[in-house]
């Protein structure tokens, strides 16, 4: 997965997969956004809606506040 496109639901380009990471408590996915910024979202139907491998894309759903608490 590392390397493919993240997008938001609604179609719109979020970055790419940086590296998926497991701490123990289930996969974490760290995502390299647009604008250089690195954040880190649990890997799980509720953040990452759909997976398609195929066309080289991860559709993700951030949660609510992710974007104001990260500059």
């Amino acid at each position: 997965m590392v390397g493919l496109n993240v997008n938001r639901v609604g179609g719109a380009s979020y970055g790419f997969v940086r590296a998926v990471h497991n701490f123990g408590a289930g996969d974490i996915l760290e995502i390299e956004r647009l604008t250089g910024i690195r954040i880190m979202l649990p890997f799980n139907k509720d953040t990452v809606p759909d997976v398609d491998i195929g066309a080289g894309v991860i559709t993700v759903d951030p949660p609510e506040g992710l974007e104001n608490s990260v500059s």
